[in-house]
């Protein structure tokens, strides 16, 4: 987790394990969708030893997409990919389009 963390997340932090959910829960009801985000990112709520993004995006999990992919980038004859990922890049890490060059441009989204 890069850069520093809110109040509300120091305080969620402090609190029991057993006060955290119910607590969590009302929190989120408060906030707009980009600050939900934020501070489940901020508790580290969806991390996974495999991936920051949780456990949906480790590579067991994308197994599927990243053997269709190449394929797909073949047969739409495409030249480059577009990947906005959420903190990580397993999914297109080491996918090419099957000996065509695809260029693989990046944008990171906080």
């Amino acid at each position: 987790m890069e850069g520093k963390k809110s109040d509300l997340a120091l305080a969620l932090e402090r609190l029991p394990a057993a006060e955290l959910q119910p607590r969590l829960r009302e929190e989120l009801g408060r906030l707009d969708v980009p600050e939900r985000f934020r501070l489940l990112h901020e508790l580290g709520i969806y991390r996974h030893p495999e991936s920051g993004s949780g456990e949906g995006s480790t590579l067991s999990e994308i197994a599927a997409l990243r053997q269709a992919l190449p394929r797909l980038i073949v047969e739409m004859n495409a030249s480059s990919l577009l990947d906005i990922p959420c903190g990580d890049f397993p999914t297109l890490q080491g996918v090419s389009g099957g000996g065509s060059t695809t260029a693989v441009m990046t944008i990171a989204v906080p």
